[in-house]
């Protein structure tokens, strides 16, 4: 009986003991709230695993987007994803964590996936109950963004249905954080921002199937302007943004808020692509290229020479017309809850994004759940 009577001590103060340890920790605050495609990013509020140098995450998610919608239910697109992600955290250094996002995308003129873009985070603080948190993400642009209608050789899906971005980009963050026993606040300020992308820089063309096709391409500075043009001509703008993160701990689980505003640094743009023959016959793809190059025309067009018509001496060719529409500020607001667990957290969140075009319209919504668990 009296050794009953130690066990059941030594298993109170244990239980003590680990409560105490799981309030005492840091909360984690995530990456971003979104990324450079506007899809809403579930930031992972809580306390995590930190106590390990390797963990791995894996997140689930279901959303729903659309381009305008007065809370009417009609939306756009929905997307089915998986992002798996390496944690490496060498203590007191930086913070590493490589995602790979698995996506699914479902929209009125195609179905695409699988691969999304590949992205690096590295992180640091500095300071304890009050703490400075600096960080940058890096995306690389892994997943097709180019995808064209079935058989339609210059004709694009529209770009909510591409599964990845078309650019290497990088979105910057540093905020304030005041880590109290009972949880955080972080209050902070992003930059998204487009750099590099590679494009097609000639073109050619079959005659067999009378398409137009990319002969050559090439990696190049990407920025226009404001934003940054990718590979099918939709030019996406810099966004700067502003966030306030709260987390909460319980005995049991922990609760994160997020709220972050994210306005636009220039206009949306796309190119509209059409084909087209030449009127007057040239001896060479140079020389009718030469032609459309010192031809007077508006500064939003571009012409293309592809190749050589079949038994004559016209030549097919690419015109783009470039076309913008106005981009519009959005807000985010995040609710998620995490079970407590030295080896296996779980997570459940959902996100909300309202994009403000003379009224607030809800732009999407997400839902999602997630698990860590250590790797060494």
């Amino acid at each position: 009986m009296l050794i009953n009577k130690k066990r059941l001590i030594f298993l109170t103060e244990l239980i003590i003991v680990i409560i105490f340890f799981i309030n005492a920790q840091d909360m984690v605050l995530g990456e971003n709230n979104i990324d450079i495609s506007k899809d809403i990013l579930l930031k992972w509020i809580g306390t995590g695993i930190q106590e390990k140098t390797i963990n791995m995450e894996m997140l689930f998610g279901y959303a729903m987007f659309a381009n305008n919608t007065n809370f009417d239910g009609k939306y756009d697109y929905k997307t089915t994803s998986a992002r798996f992600s390496l944690e490496i955290k060498p203590k007191n250094i930086i913070d590493i964590k490589l995602s790979m996002p698995f996506l699914l995308r479902n929209g009125p003129d195609a179905k695409t996936g699988p691969f999304g873009d590949l992205s690096a985070d590295i992180s640091k603080g500095w300071g304890k109950t009050n703490k400075i948190i600096t960080g940058i993400t890096l995306t690389f642009p892994t997943g097709f963004s180019a995808i064209k209608k079935d058989d339609n050789d210059i004709e694009f899906i529209s770009s909510q249905l591409q599964v990845g971005s078309g650019l290497f980009s990088s979105i910057v963050r540093a905020g304030y954080a005041f880590m109290p026993q009972w949880g955080a606040v972080n209050i902070g300020a992003t930059y998204l921002a487009g750099i590099l992308a590679v494009r097609t820089k000639e073109y050619g063309y079959d005659t067999i199937s009378d398409k137009i096709f990319s002969q050559k391409k090439q990696l190049e500075f990407a920025r226009d302007g404001w934003g940054a043009k990718n590979e099918m001509g939709t030019t996406r703008p810099d966004y700067l943004g502003i966030y306030t993160d709260l987390g909460i701990k319980t005995e049991t689980v922990n609760h994160g808020i997020s709220i972050g505003y994210f306005y636009p640094c220039s206009a949306d743009k796309y190119e509209k692509y059409e084909k087209g023959i030449t009127e007057n016959s040239f001896s060479s793809k140079t020389e009718a290229q030469y032609f459309f190059d010192t031809l007077t025309k508006q500064e939003n067009e571009k012409y293309f020479v592809a190749g050589k018509q079949a038994q004559t001496d016209n030549w097919i060719y690419l015109k783009k017309t470039t076309i913008k529409k106005s981009a519009f500020p959005s807000l985010t607001l995040q609710y998620n809850i995490e079970k407590k667990d030295f080896l296996f957290p779980v997570f459940l969140g959902t996100a909300i994004r309202f994009d403000y075009e003379k009224r607030l319209n809800l732009g999407g919504i997400t839902l999602g759940v997630g698990f860590k668990f250590p790797i060494y």
